[in-house]
């Protein structure tokens, strides 16, 4: 095999890998414009949007854990970023395996953003 189709070859199971591995955990279900709940995440937790402002999400867990103490978690998004969809997701998977009874809220503080909160 020459170099030039070893090194396709590699491209093609890089991108085969990563659609068939990654793929599936950055899928994003629901969402509005400024936050992505991932697809796993979309299972046990519940994204709502305020009917009244539209810089402000809440996502509550599916499930009841036990007679532990509720906690509300405020998460302010200075700008729509992927990356802050990641981090939170990846929060969301946390506080699901230790069964933490959690409300979050989600503020969009960006610059862009039509409405002041607070």
């Amino acid at each position: 095999m020459s170099r030039k189709a070893r090194i396709l070859t590699g491209k093609y199971l890089l991108v085969l890998f990563l659609a068939v591995f990654i793929g599936p955990l950055v899928a994003e279900d629901s969402s509005s414009d400024w936050f992505n709940l991932s697809s796993a995440s979309e299972r046990y937790w519940e994204l709502r949007a305020d009917p009244g402002n539209e810089n402000l999400l809440s996502i509550n867990p599916r499930t009841v854990f036990g007679v532990g103490r509720q906690r509300t978690l405020l998460v302010l998004f200075p700008k729509a970023s992927s990356a802050y969809d990641i981090a939170l997701n990846t929060i969301l998977a946390v506080f699901y395996d230790n069964e933490m009874q959690t409300e979050f809220t989600l503020i969009n503080r960006s610059q862009k953003s039509s409405q002041l909160l607070l």
